[in-house]
């Protein structure tokens, strides 16, 4: 039983690094486009390894980056996978002016 709140604490602590990321994301897009009349929104979806984090903005959309179950940040090689060469950051650890709307 104590496994499993350890596995749920875990759960919730990632979704919220996760989710904060998501928002200095969009934060950075506000502070440098601040009269924007489009809409800019970030999401994400889980795939089997990753988290895709998709931006959209115009009604297009791309793959911003993506996030591995440990929280590491990997550049987004196109829609569907990563580029594995190597992690960009951890959304553990991440100060939110290390974050940007492009990329890092």
């Amino acid at each position: 039983m104590e496994h499993l709140k350890q596995t749920i604490n875990e759960q919730k602590n990632f979704l919220e690094s996760l989710n904060q990321f998501i928002l200095n994301i969009e934060a950075d897009h506000k502070k440098h486009w601040p009269n924007s009349i489009h809409d800019f929104k970030v999401s994400y979806s889980k795939g089997g390894k990753y988290y895709r984090i998709i931006k959209e903005y115009c009604g297009q959309k791309s793959v911003h980056s993506f996030v591995d179950e440990n929280g590491n940040i990997w550049k987004a090689a196109g829609w569907k996978a990563p580029a594995k060469n190597f992690a960009r950051g951890n959304i553990f650890s991440i100060k939110q002016e290390q974050v940007c709307q492009y990329g890092f």
